[in-house]
């Protein structure tokens, strides 16, 4: 969990320091957990509109898209949404859509939801948005109905997704 409050930290300073204009990527890796399966990797991004995107994993097995939305969960609204189905739709460049399970949670803070997308091809989604050139782009659906949406540019992806692909040792 440590990983995750110096990966938000990072972005906030990342968003206050290039004002929130052209959003990097960054990688962190956590502290090694033999409990959790080994370091956590995280690479992810922040959208202009405050959403984050990115990837976590601890080893190819266990490889997580996640998607933070802007919104803070509204309590009376809260069970009801984490028990919804729900999928991530992820596009890379102008590539086909593709489309991934997902689990609702709302963060530890409690101030936004947090989607975690899985499923067959989420490496090559990894890798693709690792290489890409011009965007990559997640929405989050639930029950069919797309409620959030955001799309980051690629600077620094290659760098930040590669050391994870490396660090969680993707095919």
């Amino acid at each position: 969990m440590r990983g995750w409050v110096a990966a938000l930290v990072g972005i906030a300073l990342m968003a206050l320091s290039s004002g929130g204009a052209h959003a990097q990527w960054f990688y962190d890796q956590g502290e090694d957990d033999p409990f959790a399966g080994g370091s956590q990797h995280l690479a992810m991004s922040l959208a202009r509109s405050g959403e984050l995107i990115g990837f976590r994993c601890t080893s190819a097995d266990d490889l997580v898209l996640l998607f933070v939305s802007n919104e803070k969960p509204d309590p009376q609204q809260m069970a009801a949404m984490m028990l919804m189905p729900a999928k991530l739709l992820v596009i890379v460049d102008d590539a086909s859509q593709q489309e991934f399970d997902a689990s609702i949670e709302v963060t530890a803070d409690g101030d936004r939801y947090r989607f975690s997308g899985e499923g067959d091809g989420l490496a090559d989604v990894a890798r693709a948005a690792s290489a890409a050139k011009k965007r990559f782009a997640v929405a989050a659906e639930m029950m069919g109905k797309r409620m959030y949406s955001a799309a980051v540019n690629v600077r620094g992806s290659g760098r930040a997704i590669g050391q994870l692909v490396k660090g969680c040792g993707l095919p």
